[in-house]
């Protein structure tokens, strides 16, 4: 009886334990879809940035219904526009790495696509400033100054394309 006791305590610790092993990889499977997976009005101004997006929007900025309907067509406009000249910025890229690796690479098509990847660039920057002056335009004076942290990241100069500069950033 003694031995008989021991087994069954053993198979009902065992199953408990496998349960608890299986609960713990689900969780982390489905943690780990959940954060990567980018909604549909989230905005990724900076990769080391918080993405923006309606609920960080909210929380950070405080933001009630009627601006978050307000932030909805505005970012949903933007999206449209940036996912477009960043479609054409990606398939310049494409373009201009198969000159480069063309047998008889023609310079005037490489100057050509990379003048298309600066341009499409250009416009990219001209926009993210319109939807943030447009965002701008929906907030509180204490909502304006917390938007303009969340966005410096796009505008911050990145110091290893600093001109001048040596390591670690310095003038030279």
């Amino acid at each position: 009886m003694d031995y008989y006791k021991k087994y069954i305590t053993s198979r009902i610790v065992v199953a408990i334990l496998s349960l608890f092993a299986i609960t713990v990889i689900a969780t982390a499977v489905y943690k780990k879809v959940a954060t990567n997976k980018i909604s549909e009005d989230t905005i990724i101004i900076d990769i080391e940035s918080t993405p923006l997006n309606g609920r960080v929007l909210r929380h950070q900025l405080g933001f009630d219904s009627g601006q978050m309907e307000q932030y909805r067509e505005i970012t949903r406009e933007f999206r449209h526009k940036a996912n477009d000249i960043i479609h054409s910025i990606n398939n310049a890229k494409i373009e201009l790495f198969n000159e480069l690796n063309s047998e008889n690479s023609r310079r005037n098509e490489i100057e050509k696509w990379s003048n298309e990847i600066g341009e499409g660039h250009t416009r990219l920057k001209i926009e993210s400033s319109e939807y943030y002056l447009k965002l701008k335009e929906i907030c509180t004076p204490e909502q304006k100054k917390e938007l303009s942290k969340m966005f410096k990241p796009l505008f911050k100069q990145e110091r290893r394309h600093r001109e001048n500069t040596g390591r670690r950033g310095r003038q030279y």
